[in-house]
């Protein structure tokens, strides 16, 4: 999924997804550069980072981004385009994906929809 499919305009689509893969290229290139030994630290160092703020803390995926690594507001397009938001959203626990209906569901007025029943629509569906 790309951010352009959602918020840029048709005429810039091309000029935008041009720019978002030099992003990715001077990103993946700046990975390739370093050694074995180097990349490993930095894949260890995110992959348990990553545990922390989504499984531990259970963050947004801003929360994650600018309060987890720090970054600033650049990072949600560019986190984006680099395929995090699908990560993210793929680490919710069957738990954590009930408490978030569940939560919908109290918002509701009239309650007519049972949160449990919400995930097993999802179960079946193969989203849980």
């Amino acid at each position: 999924m790309s951010s352009s499919d959602f918020f840029i305009a048709p005429e810039h689509r091309e000029a935008y997804e041009r720019a978002a893969q030099e992003q990715l290229d001077s990103a993946l290139s700046s990975f390739y550069c370093l050694t074995n030994e180097q990349k490993l630290d930095i894949f260890c160092a995110v992959v348990f980072l990553l545990k922390k703020f989504e499984m531990d803390e259970q963050k947004s995926y801003r929360g994650v981004l600018y309060d987890g690594f720090g970054f600033g507001l650049e990072s949600y397009t560019r986190a984006l385009e680099a395929g995090f938001v699908e990560l993210h959203n793929a680490i919710y626990s069957p738990e954590r994906l009930l408490s978030l209906v569940q939560a919908a569901m109290d918002m509701r007025v009239d309650g007519a929809f049972d949160a449990k029943e919400a995930l097993s629509v999802l179960r079946k569906k193969g989203l849980a």
